[in-house]
């Protein structure tokens, strides 16, 4: 974790996200359901074991109406520590997604139950569509004309392989991320399809 996202993580994180394991959302988190299955076999069924990391495309595009250049998020997003005890364990993990823009801010935030995952990697992870108030991540998205923030997404995360001791994955993301304008609070909504990466990061 850098010094630009050390504000978006309290001191107190630890204590109060222990007690989010098996819920929908708590404080600026939000922690995937697992969407009931509709009975249709999968393609291909999810492994376990070591990612190849020098697979992984640069970048996910994000398809926004009206913004140009286009902007995409950095591939691999960065998987934390294990965010109770014992930090190198495996449990539940947050993933910090950046922009490819200069400075790579951080622009999106999720918990990641690896040790579900370790269980059952063909879980299919689905997210809610809006933050918590006051949870917007601290990097800034720049449209040209003002800047924005990720205030919102929805889809799906399915998995190809998951190694949780090493905290890798790759899938594919199908959703949806909402922009939303820090001074003319306009919404822009960007749809997102494609492979979709994490690697380990240094931080919780």
């Amino acid at each position: 974790m850098d010094s630009q996202s050390e504000a978006y993580h309290p001191a107190m994180r630890l204590a109060a996200l222990s007690i989010c394991v098996g819920v929908a959302a708590c404080g600026r988190y939000n922690l995937p359901a697992y969407p009931k299955q509709d009975g249709a076999a999968p393609a291909a069924r999810a492994t376990l074991g070591a990612v190849d990391l020098t697979k992984a495309p640069a970048s996910l595009a994000l398809s926004c109406p009206g913004v140009a250049p286009p902007l995409a998020l950095e591939m691999p997003c960065l998987v934390g520590m294990n965010i109770a005890s014992p930090p190198s364990g495996v449990g539940l993990h947050e993933v910090e997604c950046h922009t490819t823009q200069p400075g790579e801010p951080l622009v999106w935030s999720f918990l990641l139950p690896l040790s579900s995952l370790a269980q059952n990697p063909d879980l299919v992870l689905s997210f809610p569509d809006r933050l918590p108030n006051g949870a917007l991540p601290p990097g800034e998205v720049d449209l040209g004309s003002e800047k924005a923030r990720v205030s919102g997404g929805a889809g799906t995360l399915a998995f190809t392989r998951v190694d949780p001791e090493g905290r890798a994955f790759e899938g594919s993301f199908r959703g949806t991320l909402v922009l939303t304008g820090e001074s003319t609070r306009s919404e822009i909504t960007c749809d997102v399809d494609g492979p979709f990466w994490g690697a380990p990061g240094n931080f919780l």
